[in-house]
Parts: C-alpha cells; sequence; structure tokens
C-alpha cells in the first residue's frame, strides 16, 4: 500500500510463476532508478530557471512604491474628485499563526503600517500636486489572511519502494502541513488644501514624520 497524494492506492501484480517473473522484477527496479534520475534532474532545471528568473527580475522595489505586477505590495491613488483622492495601501503578505488569537499581534503591526505608509503617501501626493496639507475624511483597514496546504507531494517512486512499500518513510516528511499568510490594506479618501488646520495635516511635516517613523519605507521588506 502506498501513500500517494492522501489517497492509499494498492498496486496488484499477476504472475504464472514462469521464469520471466525475476526478469519484470528487474525492468521495475531499472524503471523506478529511471525516473528517479529524471525527476532530481528536473529539480536541478527548476532551482536553474528560478535563479535566472531572479536575475532578471533583480531586487524587489522598496516599500513605498507603486503597487505593480508580481509585487503584493505597495500603493494606488484614484482621484475621486477636485482635488480628492483615493489612497490605498497594501502591506507584503507576512506570514502568520494559524490560529485567529495568535496572530493578533501580526494583524495590529500591519494595520498601523499600512496606515502609515497610506498616510505617507497621501503626504507625497499632496506636495506633487502644489497643495500644502491634506484632510483625511474616510480611512479603513482591510485585514485578509490566506491559508494553504503544505504537505508535500511526492510520486511513490521517489520516496518508497518501487515494488514491495507499504507507505512512504514515517521521516515526517508527509506529515500535514499547513500555513497562514496575512496582509493589510489601508484605504485613505482625502482632501487636499493650501493651510493645514485642525482637521488638515502640514504634508511637509508628515513626510519628514513618516521618514523618522519608517526608515525601512524607501527598502525592499526584508520578511
Amino acid at each position: 500500500m502506498i501513500l500517494a497524494g492522501g489517497r492509499e492506492i494498492w498496486h496488484s501484480y499477476e504472475s504464472d510463476g514462469r521464469a520471466h517473473r525475476p526478469r519484470r522484477l528487474c525492468k521495475m527496479t531499472e524503471f523506478a532508478s529511471r525516473m528517479r534520475r529524471l525527476f532530481a534532474r528536473s529539480i536541478l532545471a527548476l532551482a536553474l530557471v528560478a535563479g535566472l528568473a531572479a536575475c532578471a527580475t533583480g531586487p524587489n522595489p522598496p516599500l513605498m512604491s507603486p503597487l505593480s505586477p508580481g509585487v503584493d505590495y505597495g500603493y494606488t491613488e484614484e482621484a475621486i474628485g477636485a482635488g480628492r483622492y483615493e489612497i490605498t495601501y497594501a502591506t507584503p503578505s507576512l506570514r502568520t499563526a494559524l490560529d485567529r488569537e495568535l496572530r493578533k499581534g501580526d494583524a495590529d503591526w500591519a494595520r498601523a503600517l499600512a496606515l502609515d505608509l497610506a498616510t505617507w503617501r497621501a503626504a507625497e501626493l499632496a506636495r506633487a500636486e502644489g497643495f500644502e496639507a491634506f484632510r483625511i475624511d474616510d480611512r479603513r483597514v482591510e485585514i485578509e489572511v490566506v491559508s494553504y496546504d503544505d504537505t508535500p507531494r511526492f510520486p511513490d517512486y521517489y520516496l518508497g519502494q518501487p515494488l514491495g512499500a507499504t507507505r512512504y518513510p514515517p521521516h515526517g516528511l508527509m506529515r500535514p502541513s499547513r500555513s497562514a499568510w496575512l496582509q493589510a490594506r489601508a484605504i485613505l479618501t482625502i482632501t487636499l488644501t493650501q493651510k493645514p488646520g485642525d482637521d488638515a495635516l502640514d504634508a511637509k511635516k508628515t513626510i519628514e514624520r513618516m521618514s523618522r517613523k519608517h526608515p525601512e519605507g524607501r527598502l525592499p521588506p526584508t520578511y
């Protein structure tokens, strides 16, 4: 009995007891050996392709960058009226705990980061448009958690015996495994204004404050 992809598959071989049976076993063993070599070569080829792709794409952009294809973090902005914009910032996906209570700290950290970097981008936009200040009319944060089944999947001829094996070796590779990834998105609705006030933030001072608070904003994520 061989465990394959979570299912138990039984292989049955019949023979009339003639002399060709040992030769059949030899052929099956040779086939399994060829498949192992092919599998190893495939892994090497995939690693080479991945390495070349990494060289071609280069390093990840800084945290404070526009959202771009192939990157799951960054900001977007959309004009929704005269001097009004909607700013969205999505944090990089962060591996977190499967348990909701255990990942609360990660969610709080990602929420605060998304709000800060969205506010930072709003200040940059105000300055770029020739305004000295901006007012945050509305803000909200969405937390998304996605879980994946990470249980390894291998062909039976790779980990098991080609003939006679009952199941995969109990070395832990085939234990069920899941992972969870968390991402926060902050959405701000802002109005650009010329003068800071009680409800309007000074754009220049906001940029300086966020730059000091998040020096990593000009660097690629390290997590």
